[in-house]
């Protein structure tokens, strides 16, 4: 629940007076990572995969009114074998777009996936928040009821509800005219907002009975000007239960999965002062630890693995708005997979197994000046 009392933190600490979205605004988004993966196992190294991904995914929203926006989701993914391309209208409603506190909304939007045709995979409906922690930034809450396409009859016959949260990028027409005049927030005592998403799921149907949690907030503080450490969490918890009408494959089973993860984080910036595109260098290294516990007629299981994650990279950030950076970069990633189970009829083990990773990533960086929670 860290994430939780992030969220709690962030909303008890912030003025509230960022709001006011205005007809011909824009909510945008952007996720893309393009690489190359090698895994070895054995000794002596013997390699088990190797192969180019990508994974690039762009939402952008326009606001016909004050209360309207429409828009959606476009971009794909390809790797280990598995190319799927995903396209998602959405619509949303704004009840109070002129507040400066809360912003309520309404949500719905359908997900298509297509390989080599178009595939309606499901409904969302949904209700949830903004709340602005700056101009162009907010963080969003949302509660869903998804409604999967899985041939079984009625479109509603298999719902399934979740909460989540993360952050909405804003840029209005103003920011959009004057988005080359933006300047970097990145002084001593300003902070860098990272990931901030979280899930909670719930799924009951007349096979399946499904709960799960998943929180990873990070966030980093700039030591001085141009220098930022911090620290990310990744923690999470599912629980799954097949009854008697499941099918062989999985017959009146029990799955509990716990996760649970650590990063240090730092970067320096190479930019001149005052200047939009600034340069930086990054590090990063972690621990995480899962836990694996499957019971199954007779077959009752536990397995554990904890392993180091290590990340080093360089990229940039261009400024489009205060506080608002595009960000690209390129860097190399390892993971030490210890030994693992690669059955649980047999528990047969595997060894372990290295990961080595290349790529060059794109997304949006979000920074807080030091006077953010007063509105300077």
């Amino acid at each position: 629940m860290k994430l939780l009392y992030t969220f709690v933190f962030l909303v008890g600490m912030t003025p509230l007076l960022f709001g006011q979205l205005t007809k011909g605004g824009s909510i945008i988004d952007l996720n893309g990572s393009f690489g190359y993966e090698t895994q070895k196992r054995g000794t002596p190294d013997e390699t088990v995969y190797e192969g180019w991904e990508h994974l690039l995914a762009f939402r952008y929203l326009h606001l016909v009114t004050d209360h309207w926006a429409v828009g959606g989701t476009i971009g794909g993914y390809r790797g280990f074998g598995v190319n799927v391309g995903p396209l998602a209208p959405e619509v949303r409603y704004y009840f109070n777009p002129e507040s400066e506190s809360i912003n309520w909304f309404a949500i719905a939007d359908a997900i298509f996936t297509f390989q080599s045709d178009l595939f309606f995979e499901q409904l969302n409906i949904g209700a949830g928040a903004n709340l602005f922690l700056s101009p162009n930034v907010a963080l969003e809450g949302r509660l869903n009821a998804r409604f999967p396409n899985d041939d079984r009859g009625s479109l509603f016959n298999d719902p399934w509800f979740n909460i989540s949260t993360g952050l909405m990028f804003y840029l209005s027409q103003e920011d959009r005219k004057s988005w080359k005049s933006a300047q970097p927030v990145m002084e001593k005592g300003a902070w860098m907002l990272g990931a901030v998403a979280s899930d909670i799921q719930l799924n009951i149907n007349d096979f399946r009975n499904t709960a799960g949690i998943q929180v990873g907030p990070s966030i980093g503080y700039f030591l001085s000007d141009y220098f930022v450490a911090g620290i990310g969490l990744d923690l999470g918890f599912s629980h799954i239960v097949f009854n008697k009408d499941s099918g062989p494959v999985f017959p009146e089973s029990t799955f509990n999965t716990f996760n649970a993860g650590a990063n240090i984080f730092s970067r320096y910036y190479l930019g001149a002062e005052g200047a939009r595109l600034q340069p930086f260098l990054h590090g990063q290294i972690g621990v995480a630890h899962n836990r694996f516990k499957a019971k199954q007629g007779e077959l009752d299981g536990v397995v554990t693995h904890t392993w180091v994650t290590t990340d080093l990279g360089v990229g940039a950030n261009l400024f489009i708005a205060p506080g608002l950076a595009l960000e690209g970069s390129f860097n190399y990633a390892t993971t030490d997979w210890p030994k693992g189970i690669l059955s649980l009829s047999d528990f047969q083990e595997t060894p372990s197994t290295d990961i080595s990773r290349f790529t060059f990533e794109l997304g949006f960086q979000v920074f807080l000046g030091k006077g953010w929670r007063s509105g300077e």
